[in-house]
């Protein structure tokens, strides 16, 4: 699959392949990951959190937590619609089965 540029609000992020390849596939799927108000500035947790937002009410949208010292994914709190339930994934495994569910939907789609 070919990269998709994150652009430079999140190439700036550290991050690990993982983390990189599982944004990759947020932006491939239209969930326009980006940084909230507080940018790059870890919470006093040390988390950064990327939030993604597919358009219109039936999209998937949520945030990623990335750990601000490791780079790697922590835990996401994804939602696929106004009316469905919001799930916690943990960690890169968890999150990436549900972008490539919602990247095959949306390219399905756009047929």
């Amino acid at each position: 699959m070919p990269a998709t540029d994150l652009g430079p609000e999140l190439s700036g992020l550290t991050m690990t392949r993982a983390a990189r390849s599982v944004l990759e596939l947020a932006a491939r799927g239209g969930t326009r990951p980006h940084l909230g108000r507080d940018g790059a500035r870890p919470d006093r947790h040390g988390r950064v959190l990327v939030y993604l937002n597919a358009p219109g009410p039936a999209g998937l949208f949520g945030g990623i937590y990335l750990s601000a010292r490791t780079g790697k994914i922590i835990r996401a709190y994804l939602t696929p619609g106004n009316w469905a339930i919001e799930r916690c994934y943990v960690g890169a495994r968890q999150v990436r089965p549900v972008l490539a569910w919602w990247d095959a939907l949306m390219r399905d789609g756009a047929r």
